[in-house]
């Protein structure tokens, strides 16, 4: 019985490990394909490297000028965090104003139900912001 235990308990440890050993290594890097797209068009397209554990907000900060919305939905250049999370509303100059248009998250092909702050990028992961109107 004690064979048996051990055995598993090694089989157990052996599984962290195998687990732990990227982390260890710093092994956090990986790409994203990223794009912005309006109903007929690709407008920006590239893939973007990221080192570490990374949301959407950082990874897109540090490639593009982005812009976000202020407590009015008006333009704010500084992009400060919001209780309810920041809403982009212009990437390099591609503009949204929330009323009449607005970015669209999908990852991977699916509709996103988060926004830019709580989403975290995953190595090969198919970002894209496709321009929606509301109606």
């Amino acid at each position: 019985m004690k064979k048996v235990f051990l055995s598993l308990l090694l089989i157990g440890l052996a599984i962290v490990a195998y687990r732990l050993i990227p982390t260890i290594n710093g092994d956090d890097e990986g790409v994203v394909s990223f794009k912005v797209m309006d109903e007929s068009s690709t407008l920006i397209e590239s893939e973007l490297t990221f080192d570490e554990t990374m949301t959407l907000f950082e990874l897109l900060d540090e490639y593009y000028d982005i812009k976000c919305a202020n407590n009015n939905y008006g333009i704010d250049d500084n992009c400060q965090e919001r209780p309810m999370g920041r809403v982009i509303l212009v990437i390099e100059d591609i503009e949204t104003d929330w009323t009449s248009s607005f970015f669209q998250i999908r990852i991977n092909g699916e509709p996103s139900n988060y926004g830019v702050d709580s989403i975290e990028v995953n190595d090969g992961d198919d970002i894209v912001f496709m321009i929606q109107t509301p109606w």
